[in-house]
């Protein structure tokens, strides 16, 4: 019975560790596009990060982290993020 545990959780373990890293990549490539997106509607306001985030209400270093792709966001906040950059949620996720 203790080597039946053993081998379960070894394949358990092994299972996790490869989930984790394909999820990891899988939400870093959907928050860089996204992050990019914003960039892009943000210069063509003309708008700097520091702008943006005066008007969400944040440092400018969160907006510099969501551009990298390095934060992934709650819907509530991308629902404000796209309000202070005045286009529809759709254009930010497009």
């Amino acid at each position: 019975m203790g080597r039946m545990i053993i081998l379960h959780r070894t394949i358990l373990q092994y299972l996790i560790e490869c989930t984790q890293g394909v999820k990891y990549d899988f939400m870093t490539d959907i928050s860089a596009k996204f992050g990019k997106k914003v960039r892009e509607i943000r210069l063509k306001k003309q708008m700097s990060q520091a702008d943006l985030a005066k008007v969400l209400g944040v440092h400018s270093t969160y907006i510099s982290g969501i551009e990298r792709g390095a934060r992934n966001m709650a819907l509530k906040n991308i629902e404000r993020l796209a309000k202070a950059l005045g286009v529809p949620i759709e254009e930010l996720i497009k």
